[in-house]
């Protein structure tokens, strides 16, 4: 019982915050996966049959409709700096301070492969940014990413989770905080670059979708030129389809 009444609040405290609470739900979403394959696996079966039986041009139909999915989309996106580190914006209850150091950015995003027996997309990113306020640095990035499609509110607010950390970036100069916060003192102008982004739309099929998520830039602890910190924008934007 003393243990107990030691780890408590601790354990209260920690899910409280919202990357607890989004690592429960991956790991539940995570636990369903198989259940969800073989639905999706005998939904597929299903299909097949009815398009067997259907009248002619029913099969086509619902083949149209699953090609009407976005695989272009364009987005702009403005974000401002956080001296908050990525450890202690994860595990803060509290909203992260903001400085007047800012990043407006264009990005495309192409879906290079959707899975058939998972609510899964992989895509990849690219994008050009420009830093203004009290940084003035042009920045390019390319990363992969990993977008999850499935919530139980979807039918009222289409919700997608977007994460990546498989990527680069490069500015055209180290801007003062990189450099403070490196841990060399100097910086580096290419660092790993990790993204993760809530997306909300009418409905699947939707031209755009608005999103707020976070663009990190980071030395991956010292892994490159050894840099052990970088830079936070938390960013909110709105993406259309390109195709």
């Amino acid at each position: 019982m003393l243990i107990w009444e030691k780890i408590a609040p601790r354990t209260k405290s920690m899910f409280r915050t919202l990357p607890a609470q989004l690592l429960v739900c991956a790991l539940a979403l995570c636990a369903a996966a198989p259940l969800l394959a073989d639905e999706a696996t005998a939904g597929d079966e299903a299909t097949a049959a009815d398009q067997a039986t259907a009248p002619d041009g029913a099969g086509g139909d619902q083949a149209a409709a699953a090609q009407s999915l976005p695989r272009w989309r364009v987005g702009l996106s403005v974000g401002a700096l956080t001296h908050e580190s990525l450890e202690t914006m994860l595990w803060n209850a509290q909203p992260p301070s903001l400085h007047s150091s800012y990043l407006a950015q264009l990005d495309g995003v192409y879906t290079w492969h959707r899975f058939q027996t998972l609510p899964l997309d992989l895509e990849v990113q690219g994008g050009v940014a420009h830093r203004f306020g009290q940084d003035h640095q042009n920045e390019v990035d390319l990363i992969s990413v990993v977008r999850w499609k499935m919530f139980p509110w979807n039918d009222e607010v289409y919700t997608n989770f977007r994460f990546g950390f498989l990527g680069g970036s490069y500015v055209s100069s180290i801007s003062t905080w990189e450099r403070q916060d490196s841990g060399t003192n100097e910086g580096s102008k290419f660092l790993q670059l990790l993204i993760a982004e809530f997306t909300f739309a009418p409905n699947k099929n939707s031209g755009y979708e608005g999103f707020v998520g976070l663009h990190h830039r980071s030395g991956i602890f010292g892994l490159i030129n050894g840099v052990s910190g970088g830079s936070n924008y938390l960013m909110v934007g709105i993406r259309f389809r390109a195709d």
